[in-house]
């Protein structure tokens, strides 16, 4: 998974990236309109065009055909329009699709480490194996249709109580008044029975 994240995150640098000079490259090309009208005056008027200006339109030409061209390999679309403005709507919607698998994944990352709590203790724990039954069935929607919801959002977003359930295990990291916290919210979010469990050292991370 943590691979997948890693190249998630290269791909959305890249897009990235892409887009800012894309976004350049429009600004040059509407220059390039206004200079490309003077130019079609002066010939109009019958003066020559100034060379330096034409090298000009030359290299704003090649950088789009450059940018362009790594934009289609990018996007992995052979029939990607030779059109500034598309290919930027193409790389924009490439790049929430990014930023969405990015965040289910994080989500992913999280139910899975609370679907491995393990219980020490000499009865059996139903509200934990219940809590976890739910987590698969939250790990079966998001796989099969992956999609940002209110819970992928906070469970990414370090909110949801599941989070909270993952720090409270560590407590090492808390101080007196964050763990009180954190405890109390988990009594209210997951039950007694869970926060408990977690507070006597009796739920374990593996």
């Amino acid at each position: 998974m943590q691979s997948t994240l890693t190249k998630q995150r290269d791909q959305l640098r890249e897009a990235v990236i892409l887009k800012d000079e894309g976004l350049r490259l429009q600004r040059d090309m509407a220059e390039m309109g206004r200079v490309q009208r003077e130019l079609a005056e002066q010939l109009a008027q019958g003066k020559p065009p100034d060379v330096s200006v034409l090298e000009t339109l030359r290299q704003n030409a090649s950088n789009f055909e450059a940018w362009w061209g790594k934009a289609r390999q990018l996007l992995g679309r052979d029939d990607l329009e030779k059109n500034l403005p598309k290919a930027l709507e193409a790389l924009e919607a490439y790049q929430r699709r990014l930023e969405e698998a990015a965040t289910c994944e994080v989500a992913l990352g999280i139910l899975e480490r609370v679907s491995a709590i393990v219980h020490h203790g000499h009865e059996e724990m139903p509200t934990l194996t219940q809590l976890q039954m739910d987590v698969l069935d939250l790990v079966r929607s998001i796989t099969q249709s992956p999609a940002v919801t209110p819970t992928v959002q906070s469970l990414a977003a370090g909110t949801h109580p599941y989070v909270r359930l993952i720090h409270f295990l560590q407590p090492q990291d808390m101080s007196d008044e964050e763990w009180e916290q954190t405890y109390q919210s988990l009594y209210q979010s997951l039950g007694r029975e869970i926060a408990v469990a977690a507070a006597r050292g009796r739920l374990q991370l593996t």
